[in-house]
């Protein structure tokens, strides 16, 4: 048998999967049927296995996690039961880590474990973790955790460690809806930080749909000072107009 019989007989099996008997008794040499089975099964063992080190301080939870991740054909699961484990155990090259601790307010010391095995290799982390500790949470991210998911939705890791090692942008739901209210909160305290008290008062009166006439007026100042404070307003604002930085303002949630 020639290479290209050889290597056209396996581009065929990994397209179109073992062939059966019948297929095998059409064939002109008997010896095909069984190369080409044989290709089939090499390249089915050369399937990428996601390397995962599972992290987990609780033994019952451990061993649950361990046998749900395992069952997974393309994960090769590794487990730590402690941090010296943990840490041990990352020092040998792994695609992922899956860390469930404890996390309890104020410190969130599991944090400080997600940050020794962060800082030391290039390795994706997903956290699990409840809703409830909405602090640890975004620390989480801060650090460099690529995926946070509740515990309760337990089922959902194999999806969300394939999307990781994968590099697919995604954010399981449970924290993509904390995340969305702390990038609102957060830019409502950026503009509020940004601009000075009068800057305020005048901006309030502005989303009233006051004029520069009487916003003068009402705070009992000359038009020339209400146009400086504009001026300052747009600058750290945006927009051409009082009234455009205004809008802008309470589209990033001014009130």
């Amino acid at each position: 048998m020639t290479q290209s019989h050889g290597s056209s007989a396996q581009e065929w099996a990994l397209t179109a999967g073992p062939p059966s008997k019948q297929e095998g008794r059409h064939c002109h040499e008997g010896s095909v049927f069984l190369f080409v089975c044989r290709s089939y099964t090499r390249e089915r063992k050369k399937i990428e296995k996601i390397r995962v080190l599972l992290v987990c301080d609780n033994g019952t939870c451990l061993k649950k996690l361990a046998d749900f991740l395992k069952a997974q054909p393309d994960f090769r699961v590794m487990v730590a039961l402690n941090r010296e484990e943990a840490r041990l155990m990352a020092e040998h090259h792994q695609d992922l880590i899956l860390l469930n601790v404890s996390l309890t307010p104020p410190l969130y010391a599991g944090l400080d474990l997600a940050v020794a095995l962060l800082e030391s290799r290039s390795t994706k982390m997903i956290l699990l973790t409840s809703l409830k500790e909405r602090e640890a949470i975004i620390d989480a991210f801060t650090i460099g955790v690529v995926n946070v998911v509740d515990k309760s939705n337990y089922r959902d890791i194999p999806v969300a460690i394939r999307e990781a090692h994968h590099n697919r942008a995604s954010i399981h739901p449970d924290a993509a809806g904390l995340l969305r209210e702390e990038v609102s909160r957060l830019r409502k305290l950026e503009l509020q930080c940004l601009l000075t008290p009068a800057e305020k008062q005048i901006l309030d009166l502005l989303l009233q749909g006051c004029t520069k006439k009487q916003i003068a007026e009402a705070l009992n100042i000359t038009m020339n000072t209400v146009k400086f404070h504009l001026r300052s307003l747009i600058q750290k604002i945006g927009g051409r107009t009082g009234k455009e930085a205004a809008e802008i303002a309470k589209r990033r949630g001014y009130k």
